[in-house]
């Protein structure tokens, strides 16, 4: 008699033994380390520490928000540029950029903001077991607005980072699910705020703050850090 596929014969048959197995789902990132700061254009170094403890298949997100008109020009990690993953540059004091760097050096580095971003907040987030960064997207409110943003991830065991720019106003919390990368920053009439949240399917996720915005509004941007 003939085994089937996935079986072994008896006797003096041969066996065959193709027996198949659904892939199992890779496994998502895992967190390294956070920070965050603030500060002000002429006023003190437009620079903090970040610790990283590991590099293995990582990667570091900074989010930057500022008040000033003139666009942050770039950031970098231990000496090493950043690559501007998304900005919103409305002009006026919610203005917001993400920076990506690809195994980035382990150990307590500077991250740098060049150009003249006024009154500014930072939050980053270093992850190991990534792949890199995926989508992105950006979203922005009038006056007295909840920030909000649906976002759409497309890897499954993905993260999503995202931060918010306000003004003189606090955002507040963070909606169900999202955590937090530090509290909450505020200098120079900007306030800022940094948040992540795992996504065990591939799909959309509703990204807020519990604040009414403020007189100038608010904006968002979100990326997806992907599983390996």
């Amino acid at each position: 008699m003939t085994p089937l596929l996935g079986t072994t014969g008896g006797g003096s048959g041969r066996g065959f033994g193709r027996g198949f197995k659904s892939a199992a789902a890779p496994a998502g990132p895992s967190i390294d380390s956070t920070a965050y700061s603030s500060g002000y254009y002429g006023d003190q170094s437009n620079s903090y520490t970040h610790t990283v403890n590991s590099n293995t298949n990582g990667i570091l997100i900074v989010c930057i928000g500022y008040t000033n008109a003139t666009l942050v020009t770039g950031v970098s990690y231990a000496d090493t540029p950043m690559t501007l993953v998304n900005s919103i540059d409305r002009g006026d004091y919610v203005n917001a950029q993400i920076y990506a760097l690809s195994n980035p050096n382990v150990g307590s580095y500077s991250v740098v903001i060049s150009g003249e971003p006024g009154g500014w907040s930072a939050h980053s987030i270093a992850f190991v077991g990534s792949s890199g960064y995926g989508a992105t997207d950006s979203a922005y409110g009038a006056n007295f607005t909840q920030p909000t943003m649906n976002f759409t991830t497309g890897y499954d065991n993905s993260y999503v980072v995202s931060c918010v720019s306000q003004a003189d106003q606090d955002p507040g919390n963070v909606a169900s699910g999202m955590t937090k990368i530090g509290p909450n920053q505020y200098y120079y009439s900007h306030t800022g705020g940094g948040a992540y949240r795992f996504v065990a399917t591939a799909g959309s996720s509703t990204n807020s703050w519990t604040s009414g915005g403020d007189t100038n509004g608010w904006s968002m941007l979100a990326v997806e850090i992907k599983n390996l």
